[in-house]
């Protein structure tokens, strides 16, 4: 049987307030993250990408471009650009060494760096081709109307003799 309290009892007992929480030295949410520059800087030596080193440091761009402006004054793409220059011409050194043992790598540096491509005869052809119609049509022009069918088609056979055919 439940007992019955008077009013009297319920005023006479104190009301105990709940203490209030102190507040917490972290806030709620992820613990932040620091980010090892060791690894950072090695990644961007090789040419790591973005997404590949935010892998690596367990987050993600938008927090380690943050944290890289808050802690670097900088962000991702500058401090990669500063820190991968190094990779490049350790590679470009690597490069040139092998080129001059190597024929393949040599013809790969001329053509990447040096442009040096393939000749496009095709391109060659063409040009003569239009330089020599175009003298055709000048000596025509100062012929005039004293010009022979004959030596006109003579000119042409000259022309084309001069162009070698593809």
């Amino acid at each position: 049987m439940a007992k019955v309290i008077k009013k009297e009892e319920v005023k006479a007992r104190k009301v105990v307030k709940p203490k209030k929480r102190l507040k917490k030295a972290n806030p709620v949410g992820r613990p932040i993250k620091d980010i090892d520059y060791d690894l950072l800087d090695e990644c961007c030596f090789i040419h790591c990408t973005g997404e590949e080193i935010c892998n690596l440091l367990g987050m993600s761009y938008e927090s380690l471009n943050e944290k890289l402006k808050k802690e670097r004054g900088v962000n991702f793409l500058e401090y990669f650009a500063e820190k991968s220059a190094g990779g490049k011409k350790s590679l470009r050194r690597r490069q040139y060494h092998l080129a001059q043992d190597n024929p393949t790598m040599a013809i790969w540096v001329g053509k990447n760096w040096l442009k040096q491509g393939e000749m496009n005869t095709d391109f060659i052809y063409e040009k003569a081709k239009a330089e020599a119609k175009g003298k055709l049509d000048a000596l025509k022009e100062s012929a005039g109307e004293n010009s022979s069918g004959a030596l006109n088609q003579y000119i042409e056979q000259q022309i084309d003799s001069l162009i070698v055919p593809k």
